[in-house]
């Protein structure tokens, strides 16, 4: 994963590599991938409009029942049209913090 946006370290819109390792071996993030036909034509259906991410997220979210966390504005939207419910990073942070 990598966050990029303006006023980062090295400029505007540098990008700064995130390092996830250390949470997916503590069990905080799990690494997962389409199990099912329905997750993969999901997937196909949705890379039509989002990126690649984003549409599998939505794709593997909709036939396990999950919800998802995004930022992007497009995943956002198209959401509520498969049944999710999205979670953004402000509502995360709010979430954990108290």
């Amino acid at each position: 994963a990598v966050a990029s946006g303006p006023g980062w370290e090295h400029g505007d819109n540098a990008r700064e590599p995130i390092l996830l390792g250390q949470y997916i071996d503590s069990g905080l993030l799990t690494v997962v991938r389409p199990e099912t036909d329905a997750e993969l034509a999901g997937y196909v259906a949705l890379a039509r409009e989002l990126d690649d991410g984003e549409a599998m997220a939505l794709a593997v979210a909709q036939t396990r029942g999950w919800q998802v966390a995004t930022d992007d504005r497009k995943a956002i939207r198209l959401a509520p049209e498969a049944g999710l419910s999205v979670r953004s990073t402000p509502a995360i942070v709010k979430w954990v913090g108290g």
